[in-house]
Parts: C-alpha cells; sequence; structure tokens
C-alpha cells in the first residue's frame, strides 16, 4: 500500500462544523484531496469551533491568536468584519503571527509535499515563510480586487512573484495580469456537489443566499421587492444584518446562517434566486458566487447583476436574466416577469442546469490535484 502524499491547506474562511452555514467550498475540495492526499487544513480559531478535528478524512487545526479573549476576526469575511468594526484590526497582527507559527510547526514537524493556499493574504504570505515548500496560491475575489494600494500591491507582487496561481473567474485573471501580478495564472472554479434536491416549488418564493456584506448587494433586492407579490427569504448572517432587517419591507423573512442541507433545500423550494451583487465602494466584488452553482443544481431559475464573474456563467434570456449592478427597478421588473410566465421560468432554470456539471467538486477538485501534482513533481 502506496503513502499518500502529504498536501497542508491554508485558509482564513472554514466551516465550524461541517453543517453550519459558512461557505464550505475549501472543505469540500479538501474533502475530494483526502481521497488521493494526506490533507491537513490550518485556519484560525472561531467562536464555538473544536480546536482540532477530522472531518471525513480531513485533519483540521483552528489555531488560537488571541485566546482566552474573543477571537472574531475571521468569523467569515475579514474585511468585511473589520469594515464594520474598525477595532477589529487589531487582532489581526496577532492572527497572522499565530498563523506563521503554526504553519512553520507543521511544515517542520509534519513535512507536506505541496501547500495550498486559499486567498493571497493572508494565507499566501504566510506560505511565503516556507519557499522549499511548493506552493499554490489560490485567488478568490476580494484579494485581488478589494485590497490596493502601491504599499498592499508590493506585498501581493512579491508573494505571488514565481508561484503557481490559481483563480476562480477569468475576468479577475485577467486583472491579475493586468495589474503584473501574475503573468499565466489558471482558471478553476469552486464546486458544488452535484446532489440533485428534489424540491416542490413554493409558489411566489424568492430566495437570497450569501453573508450580508456590501458586495452582495442585498439592499437593492429589499428595494425591489417592494410592493412584489412574493416571498423573499434571505439566507445568510453578517455585519450588515441589522441595517437590512431594518429597511426590509413585510414580504422579506430574514433566516439567518442555516445548515448546508436546508439551504440547498429552500433553494430547491424557491421559484427564483435573485443575485444582485455588486462592486463595492473599495473595489472588492465576487468572484464566481457559488450560491449560482447552487441554483444550477437545484434548477432554480436566476436574476443576476450583469457583472464579472457572474457573465460569465449566466446568458441574458438563455440561462438567467441580467440585471445593471445597483438598479432596483430592473431587478424588480425580471422577478415580476418571471413569477408571471413559468414557461420562460422553467427554460432559463433548466439552460442553466445543463451547467451545473462545469462546477461538479470531484471535477473541480480533479483539476487542482493535476496543479498540485505538477508542483509536488
Amino acid at each position: 500500500m502506496s503513502v499518500k502524499r502529504r498536501l497542508l491547506v491554508l485558509t482564513s474562511t472554514f466551516p465550524k462544523s461541517p453543517t453550519d452555514g459558512t461557505p464550505s467550498f475549501v472543505l469540500d475540495i479538501a474533502r475530494e484531496h483526502a481521497k488521493h492526499f494526506d490533507v491537513w487544513v490550518i485556519t484560525p480559531m472561531v467562536t464555538g469551533a473544536k480546536r482540532c478535528e477530522v472531518v471525513d478524512d480531513v485533519k483540521v487545526t483552528r489555531f488560537h491568536y488571541l485566546w482566552p479573549l474573543v477571537e472574531n476576526v475571521a468569523d467569515g469575511s475579514i474585511m468585511d468584519n473589520i469594515k464594520k468594526n474598525k477595532y477589529q484590526m487589531l487582532q489581526v497582527p496577532f492572527l497572522i503571527v499565530s498563523f506563521c507559527c503554526e504553519f512553520l510547526f507543521r511544515v517542520l514537524i509534519w513535512r507536506p509535499d505541496a501547500c495550498h493556499a486559499h486567498w493571497i493574504l493572508p494565507g499566501g504570505l504566510v506560505a511565503k515563510l516556507a519557499p522549499w515548500v511548493p506552493t499554490i496560491i489560490t485567488a478568490h475575489g476580494g484579494d485581488v480586487y478589494g485590497l490596493n494600494g502601491r504599499t498592499i500591491g508590493r506585498l501581493k507582487n512579491w508573494i505571488l512573484a514565481d508561484s503557481v496561481v490559481t483563480t476562480v473567474s477569468h475576468d479577475m485573471r485577467q486583472s491579475l495580469i493586468d495589474s503584473g501580478l501574475s503573468r499565466d495564472a489558471r482558471v478553476i472554479p469552486m464546486g458544488v456537489r452535484l446532489q440533485i434536491v428534489e424540491e416542490v416549488k413554493t409558489p411566489k418564493q424568492v430566495v437570497f443566499v450569501g453573508r450580508l456584506v456590501e458586495k452582495k448587494g442585498l439592499e437593492y433586492l429589499l428595494e425591489a421587492v417592494k410592493g412584489v407579490d412574493c416571498q423573499l427569504v434571505v439566507i445568510g448572517d453578517g455585519p450588515l444584518r441589522l441595517k437590512l432587517e431594518g429597511a426590509a419591507p413585510k414580504n422579506a423573512v430574514f433566516l439567518g446562517q442555516i445548515s448546508k442541507r436546508k439551504v440547498m433545500r429552500t433553494v430547491a423550494e424557491s421559484e427564483i434566486m435573485v443575485i444582485p451583487s455588486i462592486v463595492a465602494e473599495n473595489g472588492d466584488r465576487e468572484g464566481l458566487p457559488v450560491t449560482l452553482m447552487e441554483a444550477a443544481v437545484c434548477k432554480t431559475a436566476v436574476v443576476a447583476s450583469n457583472i464579472s464573474g457572474i457573465n460569465e456563467v449566466v446568458v441574458h434570456n438563455e440561462s438567467g436574466l441580467l440585471v445593471q449592478e445597483r438598479d432596483s427597478v430592473a431587478i424588480s421588473n425580471a422577478v415580476v416577469y418571471l413569477l408571471a410566465d413559468p414557461k420562460v421560468r422553467g427554460a432559463l432554470a433548466d439552460s442553466l442546469h445543463q451547467r451545473a456539471g462545469d462546477f461538479n467538486v470531484e471535477l473541480v477538485a480533479a483539476k487542482y490535484r493535476s496543479v498540485i501534482e505538477g508542483v509536488m513533481s
């Protein structure tokens, strides 16, 4: 029996448990990698999570960086948490130092054959401490679009220099090339499990899934459904929740963060998913929303903003309806149109569903595995 080669995964966003609502794409791919590699994930501690555990053969270590004080800057998006409360920035130096210490300890004791760092910062930065370990750095969006400035740009350039780089959309790849950060980043999206969820559609139910932060654009959807004969179900949590709930119409209900199984069931029950994403004031934007792939799997029609990443998958009037970002009237008109015409709604959902296979987590993980094995050899 051959010994599996060792893959160390660095990430700053990771579920507290396999059933919580935190985006699970890093865990999903790690599970697939565990079929071929010995996988160990290092990620910051968040309240309520276990310090060490094994999830489907994936070893997970969450490192403390402020214990016994509150450790919450990595609970969700670090950038969004800091934007809500600037004092959380004080946690970041401790997080980075602790991340570096945990990483070096694992490298020296466990001796991985390769490292996969998700996000340029902090994961890619931490991985630079062990240049002898072959490393792949995956950019997801905020680390490309939302971290700007001369000093940050030089830091990112140093991190990505001579590194194998992947990203989740063609627009992001071009942005990396245009800014001189990468000469040839490879595009590999995140993946979803193609477990078809069969649910009876709930008439006039519209769903939104995502972290409640600026770039998700939920405020424009809330404005759009005012006066529309529908029920908007909002799934997700985040720093803007109280503000958004305060501005929500009576036909909107906030479920908060729920399990992945409940998310998929709710998406499958909904007639429409709306993805009203925007380019935030600091330049941050979507890469390729995993929720779009979930809608494809569940045969749910999509109304989405016509922005990069999304429009690489959704073709207007073929696999969904695209609207200009921040345009509540256009969102409202699209929702009313699809709710009134089940034939068009079904056709758009079926067309999008045909793209679901492109995001099969097994296929996506195989692409990443090919890159990983390439740097190991």
